[in-house]
């Protein structure tokens, strides 16, 4: 009992990770990839690069055109290292 007692915050308090990234946010990156595949005949890979414009055309196609959801989503692809920015108009998808 006394082990027990000694050991068991260590047990209750430990923190499981979060997934990187959640799958909400990995869900709509995908929905997002997937419409600048279908609407501009493209292949996205892995390093792909695209336009800062069409990500964000892409964005408020699946998820809505106002500028806070667009700029949520942003940041959190770019939190989540989903998208790198190369140079302001240029990003790449991890």
């Amino acid at each position: 009992m006394n082990w027990v007692a000694l050991h068991y915050s260590e047990h209750t308090d430990a923190q499981i990770p979060e997934p990187n990234p959640p799958a909400n946010v990995f869900k709509v990156f995908q929905q997002v990839k997937d419409w600048i595949e279908k609407q501009y005949d493209v292949g996205l890979e892995k390093g792909a690069h695209v336009s800062k414009v069409i990500l964000e055309r892409a964005i408020a196609a699946v998820r809505g055109g106002d500028r806070r959801t667009i700029r949520k989503w942003m940041k959190l692809f770019r939190e989540f290292e989903l998208i790198k920015p190369l140079t302001p108009g240029v990003w790449e998808l991890l």
